[in-house]
């Protein structure tokens, strides 16, 4: 027994190194049970009511038992690296390390606070799926930990081509400077398989090959997308989840975009019994299976969308709620692009919403490929619980003959949808995936992304109790403190990185810096020196920045700069 509580206590000890308020909590109440004698998941058991106060701590701990029990984690000490918080931030070419900008919000999970936006439109998405019958399944809810993953977790098994853009060091936060530094013979090698015309065609042998000829199943990186996770799920054997987590990119900061978000994908896999029962009505009387939960996926996420905003409320003291009619799309125009492709779903899609000028994309979605189900989908592990249809369970049938979007009985062929001979089994399935920030965003009316990470009491107050009364109201913008601004002028060396440079300034802006404008370029015939400027917009969410401050930062930053880059600064 004092082993198990040194054992306990130096988990919390761990956690409380992340400097997480609700990690830390959790592992207390393992630490109490576990010693009463009752099991620790019993304690974690979800509780789910939209008015209970402690419902944010309960999702957490809710989401902690799921990931234990369907192996989606490690043990907990391994959910995070703590090296990385331990390790000085250098800049090689690129920094694989991660950058101190956003240190600080990793492991703040926004999707499961419900005191913020971004937490009451994850609630409000989980229940609406739980609660709008979907073909009669419980859509189980599993928030992600933080952990990085591997190359082959994020990329090969969602059949991402190894010449995909995403793999690029520019675009993701690998976490191996050897992996960087090798991505280009790494190209050279990945010609072998590109050639053989498979790239983007991955089955599990050919994985395991990547994963130990590349080095895939070794190398990490931190998630670019949730949706890394679906294969533990599916080989648990589950049919139908909603889930949620941190993801990171490499992307510029400003009022529209943040290397790290959150992300809330879900997924729901058919069988032919409810192919059948949906094509009864006349939206479905399609020839194809693919068509029949293609349109299933467009209907159920417009659904989605409108029941969304019918929570959503002024609280301005004014009358009158503008969104009563935009509930029914009379001032926004809403559209499908169906000519988006992503590497894991065929057919694939957009969904927008056009409210003033410029158009707001708010989710990805598409079929499930097939392979990915045939590759991951474990079909002992499904019980006759998850279907609507009781007489489905053993007989399920995976086959990645067929075709993208199809999941069959091989012995069918091209006309299986219409076969009336085949037998009970997996026909496929459809999978989305939605920027929760950017949708609270549109719901909320928030101009700038970064505000969700605000801790100013002006923003906190406006949500404080939203989640008790089940409303996301729009908005009320409080006044912005002053940018301050500084041009930098330099004569460049023979060769210029623009995306080291960029990243030197954002590092040393330690966070303040809004934007990086390139402003113009000459060339001195004198010196035979091309020279060029950009301005660099220093501005803080929570205090006025002094001239004095914002000198001291942007010195060093040229400092840096003349040291790292071999810039002349002018």
């Amino acid at each position: 027994m004092l082993s198990l509580w040194l054992t306990l206590s130096l988990l919390a000890l761990k956690l409380h190194r992340l400097e997480s308020q609700l990690f830390i909590p959790c592992a207390l109440l393992l630490i109490c049970q576990i010693m009463s004698g009752i099991s620790a998941f019993r304690i974690l058991k979800h509780n789910s009511h939209p008015l209970n106060p402690l419902s944010s701590f309960n999702t957490l701990s809710n989401g902690l038992t799921n990931t234990l029990s369907n192996g989606l984690t490690n043990t907990f000490s391994n959910c995070v690296d703590t090296k990385l918080y331990q390790t000085e931030v250098k800049f090689a070419d690129l920094n694989p390390k991660i950058p101190r900008h956003f240190e600080d919000k990793i492991a703040r999970r926004l999707d499961t606070d419900m005191s913020n936006p971004v937490g009451i439109v994850s609630y409000l998405i989980r229940d609406f799926f739980n609660s709008h019958d979907i073909l009669k399944r419980n859509f189980e809810y599993f928030p992600v930990p933080f952990a990085p993953v591997t190359v082959s977790e994020n990329f090969d098994e969602l059949q991402v081509p190894l010449d995909h853009v995403s793999r690029d060091p520019k675009d993701s936060y690998y976490l191996s400077q050897h992996y960087v530094n090798t991505f280009t013979k790494l190209g050279k090698l990945y010609k072998e398989v590109i050639d053989t015309g498979r790239n983007g065609d991955y089955d599990r042998d050919l994985i395991r090959l990547m994963g130990k000829k590349f080095g895939h199943s070794e190398h990490k990186l931190l998630p670019t997308h949730t949706t890394s996770h679906i294969t533990k799920l599916l080989r648990a054997g589950v049919t139908q989840a909603i889930y949620s987590g941190q993801v990171f990119r490499r992307d510029e900061i400003d009022s529209q975009h943040y290397p790290v978000f959150h992300q809330m994908d879900g997924y729901l896999l058919f069988t032919r019994q409810d192919i059948e029962n949906l094509r009864r009505f006349d939206e479905f009387k399609c020839d194809s299976v693919t068509e029949v939960i293609f349109r299933h996926l467009k209907k159920t996420l417009e659904n989605l969308i409108t029941h969304l905003f019918q929570f959503v409320t002024n609280t301005n003291g004014s009358n009158l709620n503008d969104f009563g009619e935009m509930v029914k799309f009379g001032d926004m125009i809403k559209y499908w692009d169906d000519g988006a492709t992503f590497p894991f779903t065929f057919p694939s899609s957009e969904y927008y919403l056009k409210n003033g000028e410029q158009p707001t994309e708010l989710l990805g979605c598409g079929v499930l490929k097939n392979i990915i189900i045939h590759n991951n989908f474990n079909l002992k592990s499904v019980g006759e619980k998850d279907f609507s249809d009781k007489s489905v369970g053993e007989g399920l049938v995976v086959d990645k003959s067929v075709g993208e979007g199809l999941v069959c009985d091989k012995s069918v062929g091209e006309e299986l949808v219409d076969d009336k001979s085949v037998g009970e089994g997996l026909v496929g399935g459809w999978a989305f995936g939605i920027g929760l920030e950017r949708l609270a965003m549109v719901l909320c009316r928030i101009p700038d992304i970064r505000q969700f990470w605000e801790t100013d009491e002006r923003f906190l107050k406006q949500y404080k109790h939203s989640f008790t009364h089940k409303i996301l109201p729009v908005f009320v913008k409080y006044s912005k403190n002053p940018p301050v601004v500084r041009d930098l002028s330099f004569y460049i060396a023979d060769t210029f990185n623009e995306q080291v440079f960029r990243e030197i300034i954002l590092e040393k802006g330690k966070g303040y810096v809004e934007d990086i404008q390139f402003v113009s370029k000459y060339f001195n015939e004198k010196i035979s020196k091309e020279s060029l400027c950009y301005r660099v917009v220093y501005r803080a969410f929570e205090e006025n920045l002094t001239n004095s401050f914002v000198n001291a930062i942007h010195q060093e930053t040229l400092k840096s700069l003349e040291n790292k880059l071999n810039l002349i600064i002018r």
